[in-house]
């Protein structure tokens, strides 16, 4: 029955029509950037618009489709992304290359088909009145066309037949934060479904991470393999040298994976550690955790830090019926729910919080890129610690 279930899940994946990750979002989101930073309200007088606010040749969001020509066969999704000059920016790549890809580069990679472009008050204008995208008729149409041939076709049954224990466990998990009195986000705005609150971050990470606890599969979750990936091989030394009970934050991959990953969101060098995972998301930014070091990050109680270890939050916080949705789960609760951002690409972008851990490796990728004297420095550390040492193969799809 499980295989049956992960095959229909492989089908429906095979239809490849809905949108990438949170790429309308991020585009919005630039949009916004841009206008607030070339727009000014002044009260009792007309608005101060700078010349370069709906500049296209400047800034401009555009929807339309790409393609990852390394995938066999190669297949058009629906996509966003931002064009600022000569510089792409992309929900896809925002945390290896934030600074953005050359057009050209880009443009050679993903090959992608514009549809429609608009400048920056356009998109603030159509995500107040309409969300935040896409809003063409005919890419609409392409990401309603699995749910229209759901519909029309017998599998839709065995979809419902077959799947039924993970939805049961998403929605067990929904009805547990609705009847949380700490979970902050209980209702949704015409056009909002979440909010963003770093004061309430703790409080809502332990909310959420009880319940998933409760109902994750938690065979599946000590099957998987957790990464902490770093900028340098000091910050690894720090991790080492700190408290396994404080709660971190992990890449997580399935058995066999890592050796095929390129590099870590947040790093080229690698610690791969074993505990507990207390939360688990396909994409890093449902959560939002942050770190101990934000300057707005909220101090956690004293007496907890020193009995458990310092715990991280969920500053980012859905309405309860968003975590019970079967597309695109916010949070992972076992194999069927699986889907890393990123992984197509080799460098996952999901996110598992692991705590009470031990390290297990230390991982090095792209050495060819390190600095000299980092590989003996991770060797060094690998040694005093009897540690294995683990080299991926990956390359960046």
């Amino acid at each position: 029955m499980k295989l049956l279930r992960e095959y229909i899940r492989e089908m429906l994946n095979e239809q490849n029509v809905l949108a990438i990750g949170m790429c309308f979002p991020f585009a919005a989101k630039k949009a916004e950037e841009w206008f607030d930073s070339h727009f000014e309200a002044r009260k009792g007088r007309a608005p101060k618009r700078h010349p370069d606010l709906n500049n296209m040749d400047k800034f401009r969001v555009i929807h339309g489709k790409v393609t990852n020509k390394w995938k066999s066969p190669p297949k058009p999704v629906v996509h966003a992304w931002v064009e600022m000059g000569d510089l792409v920016f992309d929900d896809q790549t925002r945390i290896t290359q934030p600074g953005g890809i050359p057009k050209d580069v880009y443009y050679d990679m993903y090959q992608p088909e514009v549809v429609k472009e608009y400048n920056a008050e356009e998109v603030v204008v159509n995500c107040t009145m309409k969300g935040e995208g896409p809003w063409d008729t005919d890419l609409l149409d392409v990401m309603h066309h699995r749910d229209a041939w759901m519909k029309e076709s017998r599998v839709r049954d065995y979809v419902r037949r077959f799947l039924a224990e993970d939805p049961a466990r998403r929605q067990a998990l929904a009805k547990d934060l609705e009847g949380a009195e700490n979970w902050p986000t209980k209702t949704a705005s015409r056009h909002r479904r979440y909010q963003f609150d770093s004061s309430k971050a703790l409080p809502s990470g332990r909310v959420l991470k009880k319940a998933f606890h409760k109902h994750a599969d938690q065979a599946f979750m000590k099957s998987l393999t957790t990464v902490h990936w770093a900028d340098n091989p000091d910050m690894i030394a720090t991790l080492l040298k700190g408290s396994s009970k404080d709660e971190i934050s992990t890449s997580a991959y399935l058995p066999g994976e890592l050796q095929d990953t390129y590099s870590g969101a947040y790093g080229a060098y690698g610690l791969e550690i074993k505990g507990h995972i207390s939360l688990l998301a396909n994409n890093m930014d449902v959560i939002n955790t942050g770190g101990q070091s934000d300057p707005d990050y909220p101090a956690d109680d004293s007496h907890r830090t020193k009995s458990s270890g310092k715990n991280k939050g969920v500053k980012k916080t859905y309405i309860p019926s968003a975590y019970a949705s079967d597309k695109d789960a916010l949070v992972v609760l076992d194999k069927s729910d699986w889907n890393p951002q990123g992984s197509d690409v080799g460098i996952y972008n999901n996110e598992a919080l692991v705590d009470n851990w031990s390290p297990v490796a230390i991982i090095i990728t792209n050495e060819e890129y390190y600095e000299d004297g980092d590989v003996d420095k991770l060797e060094a550390y690998a040694d005093n610690l009897g540690l294995e040492i683990k080299r991926t193969k990956g390359e960046l799809g």
